[in-house]
C-alpha cells in the first residue's frame, strides 16, 4: 500500500513532463519527530479539530502502521469523543490549496489508508451504526465522502448544488484491516471518482458552484450514540499514509 500511495504521484509528475508540474499539497504517515505517540494531532503539522480535539491519538508499531512506525487512531470508548447530532464524533482536518495558476484545470486526488476494528453490524446502510471516514473538502460547492463502515463496506456520498447523493456507492471491506480509499476531483467536470485499493468504485457529481475551490482532508471516526443499540468502545479507526496531490488537466491533452 505504501507503494501504491506513490503511484499516482509519479504518474502525475511523469505526465506533466515539459508543462506545469503537478503540485504535492500535502503528505503524512503520522512518524516522528512531528507526531508523539499518545498525543492528539490537533495543532500539529497543520492539523486542526472540527469535533473532538483530543480523542485521536498517534499508534505505534508495525501491527498498527502500513508504513513506517506510527498510524492515526481513535477509540470508540474515549471519554473525549463529543456527542453532536446523535453521532459520538471526532473530526481532524488538514487544509490545502491548488496553485491559483492552475485554475480550475485541475485534478486533485486525496487518497489515504483506512481501517476499522470491531464486530461486524451486519448489511446495508440501514447497519452503518460505526465509521471512519475520509472526506475531501471542497469550499462552497460541497464535498466528497468515503465511510469505512461496521457493516464491512465502504459507503461513498458526494454533494453537488445543494443535493447531497447519500450511500450512492458501495465496495466490500474487510474490517480489521486496511484498505486504500481514494477520491479522484476533476474540477473541470465536478466528477469525483471514488477508489477502494486501486479499484475504481463509480462516479458521482460534486460541486459545482461559483468560487469553489479544494481546501483539504478531514479523517472522521463516528459512532451512533445509542448504547442500547451499539457499543462504540468495541471500534477503533486507523489512519495512515495521507497524500493530497493537485495534477494540471493540461497534461492530459
Amino acid at each position: 500500500m505504501f507503494r501504491a500511495k506513490y503511484a499516482l504521484l509519479l504518474v502525475a509528475t511523469a505526465l506533466s513532463a515539459g508543462s506545469v508540474p503537478a503540485q504535492l499539497l500535502y503528505t503524512t504517515g503520522f512518524e516522528a519527530p512531528q507526531y508523539v505517540v499518545g498525543q492528539s494531532i490537533d495543532g500539529v503539522d497543520g492539523w486542526f479539530s472540527f469535533i473532538s480535539p483530543d480523542a485521536n491519538e498517534v499508534v505505534s508499531g508495525n501491527r498498527t502502521a502500513t508504513h513506517g512506525r506510527r498510524a492515526l487512531s481513535c477509540w470508540g470508548g474515549s471519554p473525549d469523543l463529543q456527542s453532536t447530532g446523535g453521532l459520538l464524533d471526532g473530526a481532524w482536518a488538514h487544509a490545502a490549496s491548488v496553485d491559483p495558476a492552475y485554475g480550475t484545470d485541475v485534478i486533485v486526488h486525496v487518497q489515504c489508508n483506512v481501517r476499522i476494528d470491531g464486530p461486524d453490524t451486519g448489511t446495508g446502510p440501514g447497519n452503518d451504526l460505526v465509521s471512519a471516514n475520509l472526506i475531501a473538502r471542497n469550499g462552497v460547492g460541497g464535498s466528497a465522502y468515503m465511510w469505512m463502515s461496521a457493516t464491512g463496506e465502504v459507503y461513498c456520498s458526494a454533494d453537488a448544488g445543494g443535493v447531497s447523493n447519500w450511500y450512492a456507492l458501495t465496495a466490500p471491506i474487510q474490517l480489521g484491516r486496511y484498505s486504500t480509499l481514494g477520491m479522484t476531483l476533476d474540477y473541470r467536470t465536478h466528477m469525483v471518482t471514488f477508489w477502494v485499493n486501486w479499484v475504481m468504485v463509480g462516479v458521482l457529481p460534486f460541486g459545482g458552484q461559483p468560487g469553489e475551490a479544494f481546501n483539504g482532508a478531514i479523517l472522521e471516526f463516528a459512532a451512533y450514540d445509542n448504547p442500547a443499540v451499539i457499543d462504540p468502545s468495541l471500534y477503533r479507526g486507523y489512519w495512515d499514509d495521507l497524500v493530497m496531490v493537485a495534477i494540471p488537466t493540461g497534461c492530459f491533452r
